[in-house]
C-alpha cells in the first residue's frame, strides 16, 4: 500500500491555431502555441512545491507534512480494523461451523443408540458433515 510520487511531464505540445486573418490581403494568419503540462500524484508535494508555499507561509510546508503523517497513521488504523474484523468474522464463521458438526453428530448418535435408527444416524451423520465440507473446498477453490 506505499504510495509513490509520481510527475508525468508532458513538454511541447505544439498546436497550430488559424485565425481569421485581420488584414483581407494578407490571408489566414498561423499562430504556433506551445504548452507544457505536468501532473503530480503523492502524499507530499515536490520539494520546489513546498519552497513555494513556504514562501507564502513559512508553516505551510510543515503542516502539509504533519498532514500527511495524519493521512498515514489513519490508513494503518483503518487496516488494522479492517483486519480485526475479518479475523472476528472468521472466528464466528468456525464456531458456528463446530456447532453445527456437534449437533449432527449428537443427533446421530442419539439415532443410533437411542432410537436404533441407523439410517436416520447415517443421514444426520451427512447432514452436518457435506455443507461444511462443501464450504471448505470452495474457500479452497476461490484462493
Amino acid at each position: 500500500m506505499s504510495q509513490q510520487n509520481k510527475i508525468s511531464p508532458h513538454k511541447d505540445d505544439k498546436k497550430e491555431q488559424t485565425t481569421p486573418a485581420i488584414d483581407e490581403k494578407k490571408g489566414p494568419e498561423k499562430i504556433l502555441t506551445s504548452e507544457t503540462t505536468a501532473s503530480y500524484e503523492g502524499p507530499i508535494p515536490l520539494p520546489s512545491i513546498l519552497k513555494g508555499y513556504n514562501e507564502i507561509d513559512p508553516s505551510f510546508a510543515n503542516r502539509v507534512f504533519v498532514m500527511a503523517e495524519k493521512q498515514n497513521d489513519a490508513n494503518i488504523e483503518m487496516a488494522k480494523k479492517e483486519q480485526a474484523g475479518d479475523m472476528s468474522l472468521k472466528k464466528h464463521g468456525q464456531l458456528f461451523a463446530f456447532g453445527i458438526v456437534i449437533i449432527g453428530y449428537t443427533f446421530a448418535f442419539f439415532s443410533a443408540f437411542i432410537l436404533r435408527n441407523t439410517t436416520m444416524a447415517v443421514t444426520s451423520m451427512i447432514t452436518g458433515t457435506v455443507p461444511l465440507a462443501i464450504v471448505a473446498v470452495n474457500g479452497m477453490l476461490r484462493k
